[in-house]
This record gives C-alpha cells, structure tokens and sequence, in this order.
C-alpha cells in the first residue's frame, strides 16, 4: 500500500523510476527499488531471468507523453518454508509511480526464475508498506490501478514463465484514473509452440468471453469491474510519472 506520491493509497507491484543519471538498466532499477521499497536483495541475473515483458501507457490528455514498464516475476523461497514458493511481482518502469505489494503462493513446478530470502525481514519504507495475500482472488483489484485486475492474475496464475506486450491507455495521468483502451498480448515460452492470448477491444481474440465483455467498458479503478476482471483472467490462465 503506497502511502505518498503518484497513486497514494492504492495497492501496486513494487517498483519505480528507472535512474537515468548513471545509466541504470531497467533490470538494475527493478533490483535496486526491490531493495529499497522491501528489504529483498535479488541479483541481476536472477531479475532479468524474472523478465515477464513490457507494458505501454499513454494518457488522452498527455497525447505527447507515454510511460513503458518494465515487468519482472521472481518467485522467493522462505528459507524457513521447506521449500514452499511465493510469488512477487515486482515492476520497474522508465516511468513509473511505486506502491505496495501483492503476491501469491504456489506449491507447484518451480519457477523459472527464484531466490532464497528470509521472509521476516521483509519491510516497507516510508513510501509504501508491503502486504501478502494468499490467493490471487484475495488481492483487492477494486483499490489497485485499473490495469493490475487484467495482467497481474495472469501473471501470478502461471505455472511457465510467460511474456506480456502491452498497451493502455488512460483519460488521465492521475490516480482516480479509467482505461479507455488497451491491448494484451501474453505468451507462454516455454512450450514448443507458443500459446497466445490476445484482448482487444474489438473482441476478435480468442478468450474468455467474460473478459471480452468488459473490454467493450471503460474500465476504472475503485469498482467492482476490476475484481471481476481479475475472475475472469484467473481462470482463463487456470508496470515519466512522479514518484
């Protein structure tokens, strides 16, 4: 739960503004604001391993101005847990707010991409205040980013290492804000032929129809829309603002 700065009091991935003053990497931003907002060290090969894709916003009254994000999915193994795996989706953006956390925990096939942490020296900062939610379905869709209900079940559901392209685009740069358009593309890579899911607003993909349905509204944050949009891409499976 972010509590200052661009999306205050709403829930989010962790993550923030890429540094460009030493050439940060997107990569390095991820790990260095994972550190920074949770207390969780991660190397650089492990996060770029966790690479999940891009996604793309731009904002109807900033039609100059677009924001990439940066996703990566690491999954922590508690070294108190025997093993059990807990999934962190941690989001680092050329330019993106930070927020709180969200994550959900899976007992099956490891992942791609893991590491091992002391789970109760995880912390927040003055900025946000990390919360753990054990299913995806508990994670309140309804006060996060209109965007997290569509991508972030889908992403936390996936039993393979996945890759998203993105796009969505918002009335607003502000926190209250709705998506009046966006495209997903998500593929699972570690298949021979990779499976694709695509959402457009034309209802062409072929998905879920439930969230085809909603596609054809606007879609915003604080409503009940968004929890239902997190349903129904769960079972369909079954990121320059200020900071």
């Amino acid at each position: 739960l972010k509590h200052r700065g661009f999306g205050r009091g709403l829930y989010n991935s962790f993550g923030g503004k890429i540094d460009t003053h030493i050439n940060e990497t997107p990569t390095e931003g991820a790990v260095r604001e994972l550190h920074e907002e949770a207390n969780i060290m991660v190397s650089p090969d492990v996060m770029e391993r966790g690479s999940v894709g891009t996604l793309c916003f731009t904002f109807e009254d900033q039609p100059d101005f677009e924001m990439v994000v940066h996703l990566y999915r690491i999954d922590l193994v508690d070294v108190f847990s025997n093993g059990v795996v807990v999934s962190l989706a941690a989001a680092s953006a050329s330019a993106a707010a930070a927020a709180g956390g969200a994550a959900a925990a899976e007992t099956e096939r490891p992942p791609l991409a893991t590491a091992t942490v002391n789970v109760s020296q995880i912390r927040g900062c003055d900025e946000i205040t990390p919360e753990w939610f054990d299913m995806p379905q508990s994670i309140p869709f309804d006060n996060m980013f209109a965007d997290d209900s569509i991508w972030m079940p889908i992403l936390l559901q996936a039993d393979r290492h996945v890759k998203f392209d993105g796009y969505f685009h918002f009335d607003a740069a502000v926190e209250h804000l709705t998506c009046l358009d966006y495209y997903l593309d998500v593929k699972e890579e570690d298949e021979e032929e990779e499976e694709e899911t695509k959402t457009k607003n034309d209802g062409e993909a072929e998905v879920d129809s439930s969230i085809i349905n909603i596609r054809h509204e606007d879609v915003s944050n604080n409503n009940h829309d968004n929890a239902a949009a997190a349903e129904a891409a769960s079972a369909k499976s079954s990121g320059e603002g200020e900071d």
